[in-house]
């Protein structure tokens, strides 16, 4: 099963970010960003949208969607 939470987590630690740095680039204040990746919540699309563009990965990519080939 996916696990959204752990899944902001491993991004954010990819690159080599604290969740103070994530507030200060982002406006997305520490404690949201800790209760995201602890599951308490769960960000709106629009904060999840910045989040992957502040840590480069598509959203293919932080869901690991498979890729598919065309015929």
């Amino acid at each position: 099963m996916f696990d959204i939470a752990q899944q902001l987590k491993t991004c954010r630690e990819r690159k080599g970010y604290s969740q103070v740095h994530v507030f200060e680039e982002t406006g997305i204040h520490n404690k949201t960003l800790s209760g995201y990746e602890r599951g308490i919540s769960t960000p709106d699309i629009e904060t999840l949208r910045t989040l992957l563009i502040f840590y480069e990965t598509s959203a293919d990519d932080f869901f690991m969607m498979p890729k598919f080939e065309k015929e």
